[in-house]
């Protein structure tokens, strides 16, 4: 139990400084920051192919849906668990917290991935109208959501990484590293 228990003023960066430098030398919200710039640009494109879905020939939709398919389940949900595994019980831990406070962005992980599922099973049908229509709906979806998703993230989690002491950044790290699955990369 934090006392007195936090408000929105705890969660406020301070402005012109870090208030919880990172002791352990690595900066960990800089390295997801990274992590998730990579991730942008193959974002931005679920976007772009729903803008473009209804021209596309039928030959080559269901190649870009895979395609798209292909990141949301092999490199943006691999992330998801990464996060929720490592990075969400960390920053429940600094803001004391027992779940509460990252609930909603797991409940985003699964919604990506629900979504991921509709668009993948769309792939076992022929293409028709009605595949354009879901598959332009999800993309859209997906975009949106994948993107409101990353900037909470980079707005209200990462910059409590900071808070965790050395040896809890380090603990963090060696998790991220371990995990296999999407966590950044730390180059020596």
């Amino acid at each position: 139990m934090v006392t007195p228990p936090p408000d929105e003023a705890d969660h406020d960066p301070t402005e012109g400084t870090d208030p919880w430098p990172s002791e352990s030398g690595v900066d960990l919200a800089q390295l997801i920051h990274t992590e998730h710039q990579g991730l942008i640009r193959p974002i931005d494109q679920l976007q772009e192919l729903a803008q473009e879905l209804p021209q596309i020939e039928p030959s080559l939709l269901k190649e870009r849906l895979t395609e798209s398919v292909r990141f949301l389940r092999h490199d943006l949900l691999h992330h998801a668990a990464a996060e929720e595994e490592v990075i969400y019980p960390a920053v429940d831990r600094v803001l004391r917290s027992t779940g509460g406070a990252t609930r909603s962005m797991m409940m985003d992980h699964s919604r990506i991935a629900e979504m991921t599922g509709e668009l993948e099973r769309l792939l076992e049908g022929p293409v028709s109208e009605d595949l354009r229509i879901s598959a332009q709906r999800l993309l859209f979806g997906l975009e949106a959501l994948i993107s409101n998703h990353l900037n909470k993230e980079e707005a209200i989690y990462l910059p409590q990484l900071g808070r965790l002491g050395a040896n809890g950044q380090a603990d963090l790290l060696a998790h991220l590293q371990g995990h296999g699955s999407g966590g950044p990369e730390v180059e020596g």
